[in-house]
């Protein structure tokens, strides 16, 4: 985007955080959620350009603290739906594994298997 197009989107984006379905939105009303969701996709383009959070914030007209949390429960959700659960079977192996094990002091251990190196550890305390 150039900066003319930046600014022109930013300005649309302020109209629309600015605007209530019944006219003029009052302090305290709350934003849309379009307008936000706009706010926060053109805040992360603008934030990872190099404009700072506060200066981001002031272009649209919302303090910087509303277009943090914004943005980080964004991220969050984004992350809930990223991450996915994961189960962890115990399998039972038979095959000798070359377990490497370096223990606080600096010494090596190596060529143990699975329940060699447990036992280890456990007996080291």
């Amino acid at each position: 985007m150039t900066s003319i197009e930046i600014e022109a989107r930013t300005t649309e984006i302020r109209a629309q955080l600015n605007s209530a379905p019944n006219g003029v939105r009052k302090r305290g009303q709350g934003y849309r959620s379009e307008a936000r969701t706009m706010t926060i996709e053109h805040a992360r383009r603008l934030i990872k350009s190099g404009v700072s959070l506060v200066h981001t914030a002031k272009s649209f007209g919302v303090s910087s603290k509303t277009l943090g949390v914004w943005l980080r429960m964004t991220l969050e959700t984004e992350a809930r739906e990223t991450f996915a659960q994961v189960h962890v079977r115990q399998t039972i192996s038979d095959q000798k594994a070359n377990l490497h094990l370096v223990l606080p002091s600096g010494a090596y251990i190596s060529g143990l298997d699975v329940t060699s190196a447990a036992a280890l550890v456990r007996a080291l305390g």
